[in-house]
C-alpha cells in the first residue's frame, strides 16, 4: 500500500464474531500483535459476547476482561448481557479497561482522523418499518430510525438537524464519506457482479437493503460485516460519482464458531496494514497485489492498476471528457447471433421465421445427477426444459424493437410460448418466463429465459419473486395478460410472466445495480436449488448438453411450431 513520510498511517485488526470465547480471542489478538504489530486498536465485528442463558446478567465483565490493545466492539444478532448494557449507560461506552462498546448508530473519528462508522443489530422488515424509536441493546434489531440516526451523524451539514430519513439525505453534505463501516449484516445487494465464489449459498440472501441505503451514502473504503460466519472478499467496486474512489467488502468468519462437521474453520480476522487516515494517491486499501502482478503504468509490483499513483495523477491533470458510448458488440461477435461461427449450435432446438429456441449453457435444472439433490423440487421435462426464446435479428431488449418489427416478432414469439406450455404441461409442470432489459447494454441480445416449475409449485412463483424484491429493494408493478408491453422509452426492465399470463415488471433505477441473474435466483431458490444459481457452475460437457438437447427436441416435437 503507497503511503508517504508525512501521511500518517493506522495498523488494524478486524475479527469476527467472538461468541463469548473472549479470553481465547485476547490471546489470539496478543500473539498477532507480538508477531505483526503494533497495532493501534482491534476492530471486534459481530457479536462479541455469546448467548445469554435465561437467569444470568453476563457476570462481571471487569473481571472477565483484559484486553491487550484498546479493542471497539458492537452488537451483532444477539442481545447483549445487562451488566454490559448498565456499564454502557454508565460510561458511554468504556465497558472496561481497553474495551469500548459502540452504539448501534456509531461514527466517530480516530485521534488520527479515521473516520469509522458502525451499524449494530439484525435486519427484520416488519420491525425496520414498523418501530417510531430506535431499538436499545436488549434487542437484537435496528429500525429506520436507527438507519436514521446513523446517517445524521455523518451527513447532516453543522447546525442542520434532519428531521426524517429524507431530510438527512437531501441534507448530505462532503462530511458524509466514512473509511470503515462494521456491521453485522450484509449489503443486500453486494455479492452482484462478482464472480468470487460464496463459501455458502445462503450467503447471497444473507443482506439488508437497508444496508445498501447506508453504503451508497457514506461510500466506505472498507466494508466488514459478520453474518453467516464465513470469510468472503468481494472484487473492490468504484463509485464513478467521487473521482474514482474505491469500496472493499469482507465478510468475516466467526472466530468462536466450531468448524463444520469435516471441514475446516473460517478465516475470522483480517489485517489492515499501513491504512492511510487520508484518501491518498497510490492506496491500495491494505489490497496486496498477488505474487507476479505488475500494474501496466508504472511497473511497480506494489498495487494494482486502479490504485496506482501514475494513473490517478493523469486522471486528475487531465480535461474532464464525457464518455463516448460503449462499444457495440457486432453480430459476428454476439453469443446468440446465428452468424457467429463461435455460436453454441449444438444447443438449439428449432429455428423459425422470427425467433430460434436453444437450451442455454449451464441450465438451472440438473440432468445427469439429480440425486445430488435429493431436497430439490423439480420438474419431470425431459433434457430439463430450460430455454431460450431468442430473436433472430440482433436487438438489444426487446422492448427496442422497431414498430414496423416488433408484430411479427411478437406474434412468434406468442406461438412458442404457448407450444412450451403445452409441453410442460404434459409432463407436470409451468414455464416462467422473464426478460432483464438492459438499454445500456450495447453488446447485449434480446432474448427470454424459460424454466419449467413442477405444477405444484406454480402458486407461489408470484410470492417467490415478491420475497426477493423485497429483499434487495426492488419494487414491482402488475401487469395484466391483455396489457400492451411498453415501448423502450419506459427504460430498463426486468419482466417476468407468471403461471396466470400476468407480468410482474420492476423498472431499473439509474445508478442502483440490479443482477441479471435474478429471475434464475429466484427459481433457484424456489426449487432448492441454491448450489446452481451461478450458470458457469453447472456447465456440462458437450456430450452431456447434446443429450440434453435430444431429449427435450423429442419431447417438444409434437407441440413445436418451429422446424
Amino acid at each position: 500500500m503507497g503511503s508517504t513520510a508525512t501521511t500518517s498511517s493506522l495498523k488494524i485488526l478486524t475479527v469476527g464474531s467472538a461468541l463469548g470465547s473472549i479470553r481465547e480471542l485476547f490471546a489470539k489478538v496478543k500473539g498477532i500483535n507480538a508477531k505483526h504489530g503494533k497495532f493501534d486498536f482491534v476492530l471486534c465485528v459481530g457479536d462479541f459476547f455469546g448467548p445469554v442463558k435465561e437467569g444470568e446478567d453476563g457476570g462481571d465483565v471487569a473481571d472477565l476482561l483484559e484486553a491487550p490493545l484498546t479493542c471497539y466492539i458492537m452488537q451483532g444478532e444477539l442481545p447483549l448481557p445487562q451488566v454490559v448494557i448498565d456499564k454502557f449507560a454508565k460510561t458511554g461506552g468504556e465497558i472496561c479497561l481497553n474495551v469500548f462498546l459502540l452504539s448501534k448508530s456509531a461514527v466517530f473519528t480516530t485521534a488520527e482522523g479515521l473516520r469509522i462508522a458502525c451499524l449494530g443489530g439484525i435486519y427484520e422488515p416488519s420491525i425496520f418499518e414498523g418501530s417510531e424509536l430506535p431499538h436499545g441493546f436488549s434487542s437484537p434489531y435496528f429500525t429506520s430510525q436507527t438507519v436514521s440516526k446513523l446517517l445524521s451523524n455523518t451527513v447532516a451539514k453543522p447546525g442542520s438537524a434532519g428531521s426524517s430519513l429524507a431530510s438527512i439525505m437531501s441534507n448530505a453534505s462532503a462530511s458524509s464519506l466514512v473509511d470503515i463501516i462494521i456491521s453485522h449484516t450484509w449489503p443486500s445487494s453486494v455479492t452482484a457482479f462478482s464472480s468470487v465464489p460464496l463459501p455458502s449459498p445462503d450467503l447471497a440472501r444473507a443482506g439488508a437493503p437497508p444496508v445498501d441505503d447506508v453504503i451508497r451514502k457514506i461510500k466506505p473504503r472498507y466494508i466488514f460485516s459478520s453474518a453467516g460466519g464465513a470469510f468472503w472478499e468481494r472484487e473492490p467496486f468504484v463509485w464513478g460519482d467521487e473521482e474514482g474512489r474505491i469500496s472493499r467488502f469482507i465478510g468475516l468468519g466467526a472466530f468462536g464458531a466450531e468448524p463444520s462437521p469435516g471441514g475446516k474453520k473460517q478465516r475470522p480476522g483480517h489485517l489492515l496494514r499501513d491504512c492511510p487516515t487520508t484518501h491518498q494517491v497510490g492506496d491500495t486499501g491494505g489490497r496486496k497485489p498477488r505474487e507476479g502482478y505488475v500494474c501496466r503504468a508504472c511497473g511497480s509490483e506494489a498495487h494494482y492498476l486502479d490504485d496506482c499513483p501514475v494513473i490517478t495523477e493523469r486522471r486528475q491533470g487531465a480535461p474532464e471528457r464525457r464518455r463516448g458510448p460503449p462499444k457495440e458488440i457486432a453480430p459476428d461477435e454476439c453469443w446468440f447471433c446465428l452468424s457467429n461461427p463461435a455460436l453454441a449450435k449444438h444447443l438449439i432446438v428449432a429455428i423459425g421465421e422470427e425467433c430460434y429456441v436453444t437450451l442455454p449453457k449451464g441450465q438451472l435444472v440438473p440432468t445427469h445427477a439429480r440425486e445430488q439433490h435429493p431436497d430439490a423440487r423439480l420438474s419431470n421435462v425431459p433434457g430439463g426444459g430450460h430455454v431460450l426464446i431468442v430473436p433472430i435479428a440482433h436487438f438489444t431488449t426487446l422492448s427496442s424493437i422497431p414498430d414496423d418489427l416488433r408484430g411479427s416478432v411478437e406474434k412468434e414469439i406468442q406461438t412458442i410460448k404457448t407450444a412450451l406450455r403445452a409441453s410442460y404441461a404434459k409432463h407436470g409442470a409451468v414455464p416462467i418466463f422473464f426478460e432483464v432489459g438492459r438499454l445500456s447494454a450495447k453488446g447485449g441480445h434480446a432474448h427470454i429465459q424459460v424454466i419449467p416449475v413442477p405444477q405444484s409449485l406454480a402458486d407461489k412463483v408470484e410470492q417467490a419473486f415478491l420475497d426477493e424484491g423485497q429483499r434487495l429493494g426492488a419494487e414491482f408493478t402488475v401487469e395484466e395478460p391483455d396489457a400492451p408491453v411498453p415501448g423502450q422509452e419506459a427504460g430498463s426492465y426486468f419482466r417476468a410472466e407468471l403461471p396466470d399470463a400476468r407480468r410482474l415488471v420492476h423498472w431499473m433505477r439509474e445508478g442502483v445495480p440490479f443482477s441479471v441473474q435474478f429471475g434464475r435466483q429466484v427459481l433457484a431458490y424456489l426449487m432448492r436449488l441454491e448450489d446452481r444459481v451461478d450458470w458457469k457452475a453447472c456447465m456440462q460437457s458437450e456430450e452431456e448438453d447434446i443429450a440434453d438437447v435430444q431429449a427435450f427436441k423429442t419431447a417438444f416435437a409434437p407441440f413445436s411450431p418451429l422446424t
